[in-house]
């Protein structure tokens, strides 16, 4: 996800749950709530949506021993929080390193990137679904999962979201910020996978949106996904 710059931020420490989530989101153990084994199509509009919207998801799916596939819209070259020393192809390099490296973490090294390369920033719902489409028909009969919902703040969320749903219909699932409520809670069953994902997107992630990185780690990794 991309935001505005706040350099020199370290890691956050944790913070306590956002109150109302518990209460807001009910909790799915492994292998309910998605349909059983098969192929989970991961929609990321930005490298590090994935891990915030849904390491519990993605990790129940990996140990249901589902085939899973991250989609990268975009690479994030938009990002305000560029330190002013980076070239737009070094951050590129970075944000796409750590997004490969995260999903190698969450996945054990089975699930596979496809990345579409479209605008950071200026999302078209035409393209995403023009872009998005092969994907898919080479998938039938996956789950698509938008790391982002239809009412984010961000456009290229809003934009990913709709388009996931336009395409998939009733395998479109979306997912809410973490430690919002709204959506089904997937708890996080491999704690330390998570942290490893989380902890590759120190040399940028945490500094481009490191409040978003506290939630997570206050909701302990859980998911909340909308169908």
């Amino acid at each position: 996800m991309t935001s505005p710059a706040r350099p020199g931020v370290a890691r956050p420490s944790r913070r306590s749950l956002i109150g109302g989530l518990a209460g807001a989101v009910v909790t799915v153990g492994a292998g309910a709530g998605c349909s059983s084994r098969g192929a989970i199509v991961v929609v990321a509009p930005h490298p590090d949506d994935e891990v915030l919207r849904l390491t519990g998801y993605v990790l129940h799916a990996r140990d249901r021993g589902d085939d899973l596939v991250l989609v990268a819209v975009t690479d994030g070259e938009a990002s305000g929080a560029r330190p002013p020393s980076w070239s737009r192809e070094h951050l590129v390099s970075v944000r796409t390193r750590e997004q490969d490296t995260a999903w190698s973490l969450l996945t054990r090294g089975a699930g596979s990137v496809v990345r579409l390369g479209l605008p950071d920033g200026g999302l078209a719902e035409n393209a995403v679904r023009d872009a998005l489409r092969p994907v898919l028909d080479a998938r039938p009969g996956a789950v698509v999962a938008a790391a982002s919902d239809v009412d984010d703040e961000h456009p290229d969320h809003r934009v990913v979201a709709r388009a996931v749903r336009g395409l998939a219909g009733a395998a479109s699932r979306t997912a809410r910020p973490p430690g919002r409520p709204g959506g089904k809670r997937w708890d996080c069953p491999d704690t330390r996978a998570a942290e490893a994902a989380d902890d590759s997107y120190s040399p940028f992630g945490h500094r481009s949106v490191p409040g978003l990185f506290d939630d997570l780690r206050a909701a302990r990794y859980a998911s909340a996904v909308v169908a």
